[in-house]
C-alpha cells in the first residue's frame, strides 16, 4: 500500500545505499512536497476569504471535481476486467455509499475475495495486519485518544489501506474527516484535494492540508 512513486524512490535510496539510503530518498522526495502544502493550507486558512483568493480556490473546486470523476472512470477501466471485479465494483460502491460502511472495511472484504479466490488457504491469515488497521478507532471523535493522536492512528489506517493508486486515498479522508470527525468541510476538503493534485509530489500530500486544518504546523507534520 501506499503512493506507487514514492516506494520507487525509496527502492532506489535502498538499492543505492541500503535502509539510510531508502529513508533519505524517501523524505527528500516528499519534503518539497510537504513545505508547499503547508505554505499553502496556512495562506488558504489566513486569507481564503479574501475576493482574490476566494476566486482562485471557486475555479479550483470545480475542476477538482473533474479531475477526480476522471480519474474514477479510468480506475475502473483498468482494473475491471471480469464478471466478479464488476461485481466487486458495485458492491464496494453500494456498501460505501448506500449502507455507510466505513471505506477501510470495504477494500479489506475485496482483498479477501480475491485472495480467497487465488490462495484460499492463505485467505484469512495473510489479511489480518489489514483487518486491524481497518478496525483501529472507527470511533474517531468518540475516542478520547486526543486530537493528535485520532489524526495520527487514522492517517495510518488510510496509509496502510491505499491501494491502487493516490485517488483511493479520496474516500477514506473524506469518510473520516468530513463525514465522521467533521473536522472539514465539503468544500474545504475539496480545497485540500485540488491543492494535492496542484502541487508536486504525491497526491496523498492532501492529508497536509488536513492535518493543518486540525492542528497548525504540528497537525500537518502528524497528518504527513
Amino acid at each position: 500500500p501506499g503512493p506507487t512513486a514514492t516506494e520507487i524512490v525509496i527502492y532506489v535510496g535502498y538499492a543505492r545505499a541500503g535502509v539510510l539510503g531508502g529513508i533519505v530518498a524517501g523524505f527528500c522526495y516528499i519534503h518539497p512536497a510537504f513545505l508547499i502544502m503547508t505554505v499553502l493550507s496556512w495562506a488558504y486558512f489566513r486569507w481564503g476569504m479574501i475576493p482574490a483568493v476566494g476566486g482562485l480556490v471557486y475555479g479550483l473546486t470545480p475542476a477538482a471535481v473533474g479531475v477526480l470523476l476522471w480519474a474514477a472512470l479510468q480506475l475502473a477501466l483498468a482494473s475491471v476486467q471480469t464478471a466478479l471485479e464488476l461485481a466487486l465494483l458495485v458492491a464496494g460502491f453500494v456498501l460505501v455509499y448506500a449502507a455507510h460502511w466505513p471505506v477501510a472495511w470495504v477494500i479489506v472484504l475485496g482483498g479477501l475475495v480475491g485472495l480467497t479466490r487465488a490462495r484460499p488457504g492463505a485467505a484469512l491469515l495473510g489479511l489480518v495486519p489489514y483487518w486491524l488497521f481497518a478496525a483501529v478507532p472507527q470511533a474517531g471523535a468518540g475516542w478520547d485518544g486526543g486530537r493528535m493522536a485520532t489524526l495520527f492512528i487514522k492517517m495510518l489506517k488510510a496509509g496502510a489501506l491505499l491501494f491502487g493508486g493516490g485517488y483511493v486515498i479520496v474516500p477514506f479522508l473524506a469518510q473520516d474527516f468530513v463525514n465522521d470527525l467533521h473536522w472539514l468541510t465539503s468544500s474545504e476538503f475539496l480545497v485540500a484535494f485540488a491543492l494535492g493534485k496542484a502541487t508536486p509530489g504525491p497526491l496523498s500530500i492532501t492529508a497536509t492540508f488536513i492535518g493543518f486544518k486540525a492542528g497548525g504546523l504540528t497537525g500537518a507534520l502528524v497528518a504527513t
